[in-house]
């Protein structure tokens, strides 16, 4: 297992160095910290669906803007498309968009 630093929050990644044909995240329990303790579950959920799809899609170095890692661009485009849906309240809870 790699340990990765999302928004600060040291979590436990099941990324294997040699294994880029695997899903990064099998399911929502291995999504950081930080996302599971902010998100609600669908909000999770669609996290960790844009995570797994940037991780493929963004491969290549030569797709990705910048000099932005693999990893720090699928986490970009999910808390992207977390936003799609989903904003903070007042209270600084993640809710769903009306």
């Amino acid at each position: 297992m790699l340990r990765i630093t999302c928004h600060g929050v040291r979590a436990t990644h099941p990324i294997l160095a040699q294994e880029d044909n695997i899903m990064p995240y099998q399911n929502l329990n291995q999504l950081p910290d930080s996302v599971q303790n902010a998100l609600p579950k669908h909000a999770r959920e669609i996290y960790l669906e844009a995570f797994n799809s940037a991780w493929d899609t963004y491969k290549d170095p030569q797709k990705r803007r910048g000099n932005d890692d693999r990893e720090s661009v699928a986490h970009k485009v999910a808390w992207s498309a977390v936003k799609q849906s989903y904003t903070k309240s007042d209270k600084g809870n993640w809710v769903k968009k009306h």
